[in-house]
């Protein structure tokens, strides 16, 4: 705990989780409105630097060594999203004061993917004051009783990053080191 530790104080009440299902789908909206990548591909690796924004990625997406990925507008990876290595993923300046969401939504197969895997000291950097990468996962395994995990945050990961999976288990492991975690359910290794 990176402050002051409140053991045995009561539970919290149940309430809705802050975005909401529709939303989600506004912002894939808003991603596919900006074009398509990755046609009918089964991965699209990025190992370079990119910019990324409003897009819909139409397979896996895997990012990959020391590239440096700008955000400039909602991004949709209709699969699972890797981002390994030392990338850092940053708000553009275009977005200044926004969050930018990156968004794992296969709606044909949420129980097996849909995933987000962030691992090996990838950063993440807004743009000014109140931006932050938003990652985004919309697999449901862990609220229909499976054990697929949503998101996987580990190994030093780091920076202005916020991740969210309101029907998923988030797993955050290894020195890591984020500005939200909202989930269906959340371990810590």
């Amino acid at each position: 705990v990176g402050g002051v530790s409140y053991p045995w104080s009561p539970d919290q009440p149940l309430a809705d989780l802050p975005i909401s299902d529709t939303l989600i789908e506004q912002w894939k909206t808003d991603a596919a409105a900006g074009g398509t990548l990755g046609g009918s591909c089964t991965k699209y690796t990025i190992n370079s630097n990119t910019t990324l924004g409003p897009v819909k990625i139409n397979c896996d997406l895997e990012i990959t060594g020391s590239p440096t990925i700008t955000l400039a507008g909602m991004v949709w990876v209709n699969g699972k999203t890797t981002i390994k290595n030392t990338p850092t993923v940053v708000v553009s300046s275009s977005q200044a004061g926004k969050t930018v969401a990156m968004i794992a939504d296969k709606p044909t197969d949420r129980t097996t993917s849909s995933k987000i895997e962030i691992e090996n000291s990838a950063t993440f950097q807004g743009a000014g004051a109140g931006s932050y990468v938003l990652m985004v996962s919309q697999n449901n395994s862990a609220e229909s009783g499976g054990g697929e995990k949503a998101i996987e945050v580990e190994n030093s990961a780091n920076g202005a990053l916020l991740v969210y999976a309101g029907h998923g288990e988030i797993n955050l492991k290894n020195n890591i080191g984020l500005k939200e975690v909202t989930g269906y359910r959340i371990r810590l290794s």
